[in-house]
């Protein structure tokens, strides 16, 4: 009997190990999920920046580095999430690891990893549509489920309309015309989200203490028209959130020195923001919490994040160690070695060389730095539906939007108060 009982209590002891290994897997296979949306996601905003700047004459070398970048990312996380699937017998879905390797698009891979990927071969084009298919299928039914605005097919961006002179206009907008027309866009988009609140609590108010006087017929009828209007401020929101991203969008893309000039103070006061000068924590809780994100954009958002501050700190020691061999490449140039004159002028000769090099170097991290700060910028608005951006972006005004900030009271609510988010984008 005691050795029954012995065995009984290795046995559930080794049930336990089990199931705690299989969380753990469940964890990691929830958060290359994860992952592999950000990924999806932004590498969807690219293909469509790439193909808006194309359609315009615009160059994009640097933009299509950053889509192999992407890419090579993409391959390890579905990597890892077929690995973890099968090491969860297959919990995370689908048909296994072998389809999930199959490489990325061959049109959109270079000398960066594009080799690594075979992109030449036969039915290299296949097997990129096979692999789409099954990325959409997966996040079309976990991840992003709730969000369908991010549905596959759905464009990210709101650009396909676009045209010449649209561009032209935008490229020649200045500092105040951008603080004029975004002032315009955010007051209308709160004055409409104060409209709903103010619906919404008269339709609470009526539910719950019907008014004296009312018959039943009259509450209901009086219920139905604020249904009504409700319903009709709902979908100026929306157009008011289509107004915004379209505009944010343009300015972004084709102005960007302007709108940051434009972003760097107070929309009403026009005084730098910053510091003690910025607005309050409070404020920044209040506008992330209005827009009403669901726990899965929450966790999206700041996970790209992550990778986005990762990447942007690479690029700021590369340039570190670019500007010091600059400057030793400088002093080189300038000081001859004794000898010949002839010899002389060969060796200044091999060091401007150098030193030509070098600077185009450091020109292809500050174009690298700026493709990466556009291309976050476009999908962290690209994330959210119309209503949503609507109401975060007309909260934070007058202030410009503190991102970092914003993304650390998301990492705070993940971890402290991940019931308080919404169950669906509107």
């Amino acid at each position: 009997m005691a050795a029954r009982r012995a065995a009984i209590k290795r046995l559930n002891a080794l049930i336990a190990d089990k199931q705690g290994q299989l969380r753990q897997l469940e964890a990691q296979n929830d958060d290359l999920r994860i992952r592999l949306a950000g990924l999806h996601l932004t590498w969807r905003c690219l293909q469509e920046l790439c193909a808006h700047r194309a359609a315009h004459g615009a160059d994009t070398g640097e933009l299509e580095l950053q889509s192999q970048r992407i890419e090579a990312h993409f391959a390890a996380a579905l990597a890892g999430l077929a690995e973890h699937s099968q090491g969860s017998g297959g919990s995370g879905g689908g048909s296994g690891g072998a389809r999930l390797c199959t490489p990325p698009s061959p049109t959109l891979s270079g000398s960066s990893g594009g080799e690594a990927y075979n992109a030449g071969s036969e039915g290299s084009g296949a097997a990129a549509v096979a692999l789409e298919g099954e990325i959409s299928r997966r996040l079309a039914g976990s991840v992003l489920a709730a969000l369908p605005h991010l549905a596959p097919g759905a464009t990210l961006l709101h650009l396909e309309s676009v045209t010449a002179d649209d561009v032209a206009h935008f490229k020649a907008l200045s500092v105040p015309a951008v603080v004029a027309r975004w002032s315009n866009l955010m007051r209308e988009a709160r004055a409409i989200s104060e409209a709903i609140r103010t619906v919404d609590a008269q339709a609470e108010a009526l539910r719950a203490q019907p008014q004296a006087g009312l018959s039943d017929a009259q509450a209901a009828a009086e219920g139905q028209q604020l249904d009504q209007r409700r319903e009709r401020l709902s979908a100026d929101l929306y157009a008011s959130g289509l107004r915004i991203k379209k505009f944010y969008n343009l300015i972004t893309i084709w102005n960007f020195s302007v709108f940051a000039e434009a972003g760097a103070s107070n929309f009403e006061t026009r005084e730098a923001t910053g510091g003690t000068r910025d607005a309050p924590l409070s404020h920044w809780e209040s506008v992330v919490r209005s827009s009403e994100v669901t726990k899965n954009q929450a966790r999206i958002t700041t996970d790209v994040h992550r990778s986005y501050r990762a990447r942007i700190a690479a690029l700021h020691e590369e340039r570190a160690t670019l500007s010091a061999h600059l400057s030793a490449a400088a002093a080189e140039a300038a000081a001859a070695p004794p000898g010949a004159e002839a010899a002389a002028m060969g060796f200044r000769g091999e060091a401007t060389e150098r030193q030509g090099r070098v600077v185009e170097a450091l020109d292809e991290n500050i174009n690298a730095e700026r493709s990466a700060w556009l291309l976050f910028a476009l999908f962290s608005v690209a994330l959210l539906s119309p209503r949503q951006t609507a109401r975060l972006w007309s909260s934070a005004f007058p202030w410009p939007m503190h991102t970092p900030l914003c993304c650390r009271i998301l990492e705070h609510d993940l971890r402290f108060n991940s019931e308080g988010f919404a169950a669906a984008s509107d």
